[in-house]
């Protein structure tokens, strides 16, 4: 059974997505969005960081749009 029948089978709701990943080629990030099962990284942390953003600041806005 292909991994894409498996997550249509595991998976409630109607979105099949499960997760978006992007590649590593040479050491260096090639940014090409594919689908697939996660790979336990996340770079969000990264780019808030490089525009000087903390986790506080997006949890009070999260908290400001509910």
């Amino acid at each position: 059974m292909s991994f894409y029948t498996r997550i249509k089978l595991e998976t409630t709701g109607d979105s099949l997505v499960v997760s978006l990943v992007t590649g590593i080629t040479d050491g260096r990030r090639s940014f090409r969005v594919q689908p697939g099962a996660p790979l336990g990284k996340s770079y969000a942390m990264d780019i808030a960081r490089k525009f000087g953003i903390s986790f506080e600041q997006l949890a009070v806005e999260i908290d400001a749009r509910r």
